[in-house]
């Protein structure tokens, strides 16, 4: 299975569809509002997720290992990224997180080794310190929301600065 072209009447996927399809390399899903639990996990080969718009939820883990996928863009209706929703997704380079996104969970992006931005978006509520735990080149954070982010330092080894100033938070 190397391509999967999901009907617009088809609105979920549930928990585990796809873990494990290792040779799946694109994936259209045009009226998708939830992504389950491992939908996707451990899927190596996916490169692309497309006409991604409708998605409203991405719970725990549904992307997670999936090392080739490029960011996907998701419109103005998603609201909550899951805990550890695309760990070790290596190929992210940049991501900006659509302004509906109210919560970003545990380990959300945590081990995406090839992060250097991201951009939180102004709707920002729920944000956990680990969220970007191990991304080793991530060295720039944008903050659009009210919220004052809390900031994974590598135990010291990262020091993040604002206007030349240390910090462990990302202000508003």
């Amino acid at each position: 299975l190397e391509t999967i072209q999901l009907p617009k009447s088809i609105n979920v996927i549930h928990e585990k569809l796809f873990t494990r399809c290792v040779s799946l390399k694109e994936v259209d899903i045009p009226g998708i509002r939830y992504i389950g639990a491992e939908a996707f996990s451990d899927c190596k080969s996916l490169k692309k997720l497309t006409n991604a718009e409708a998605v409203e939820s991405i719970e725990r883990e549904a992307f997670w290992n999936c090392n080739s996928l490029e960011w996907p863009s998701f419109g103005n209706s998603l609201n909550k990224i899951g805990e550890v929703a695309f760990l070790n997704c290596f190929s992210f380079k940049q991501i900006v997180i659509p302004d509906s996104v109210t919560e970003i969970r545990r380990r959300a992006f945590c081990h995406c080794d090839n992060l250097e931005k991201l951009v939180l978006p102004a709707s920002l509520k729920i944000w956990n310190q680990s969220a970007t735990k191990c991304c080793p080149k991530l060295h720039t954070i944008v903050n659009r929301s009210n919220l004052s982010c809390q900031i994974y330092d590598f135990d010291w080894y990262r020091i993040w600065k604002t206007n030349k100033k240390r910090i462990k938070k990302v202000p508003a």
